[in-house]
């Protein structure tokens, strides 16, 4: 925790790695519930982004009165043809 004259500022980071040991594309198989013949169709999916993970980055801060607020940011790496970036900001007051 930092303290300054105004609020105490409490820094956060994490991070946090993800590797698939058994990463083969297996094919969704499915069939119609109604459908009297019951064949069964099968959807290709792609292959398993097998080493992944997300950090996170942000600092929360506590003020007088029970007032205190948060920032903070996280980014999902790794994951082919997506890409996610997530923004949280918030306070809190005391009644």
């Amino acid at each position: 925790a930092i303290s300054t004259s105004n609020a105490v500022l409490v820094p956060q980071f994490e991070i946090y790695h993800v590797s698939q040991l058994e990463d083969d594309a297996e094919p969704l198989r499915g069939r119609f519930i109604n459908d009297p013949s019951g064949t069964v169709f099968q959807i290709p999916t792609s292959a398993v982004d097998n080493k992944n993970g997300e950090f996170s980055i942000g600092v929360s801060a506590v003020f007088a009165e029970g007032r205190s607020a948060f920032f903070s940011y996280r980014r999902q790496f790794g994951v082919d043809n997506i890409q996610q970036d997530f923004w949280s900001v918030g306070g809190r007051l005391e009644f």
